[in-house]
């Protein structure tokens, strides 16, 4: 996918999700905003995930 068209489709999953309640209590401890795990769980299940564990995996790939 290029550059762009990422930027586009991570728009419009901001903008789709954007009224998604905090569910997390202790929001002043929020490390990751919200969107951003969303976003890692629907990559996840896109790549063939069956489970946190391996979301997990791919998300700390995509970090190096």
């Amino acid at each position: 996918m290029h550059r762009a068209a990422a930027l586009a489709e991570e728009a419009l999953l901001s903008v789709h999700f954007a009224t998604l309640p905090e569910p997390r209590l202790a929001v002043s401890r929020i490390v990751h905003p919200l969107l951003t795990i969303v976003g890692i769980a629907l990559v996840g299940m896109r790549c063939g995930s069956e489970g946190w564990d391996e979301i997990e995996i791919i998300a700390q790939g995509r970090e190096d």
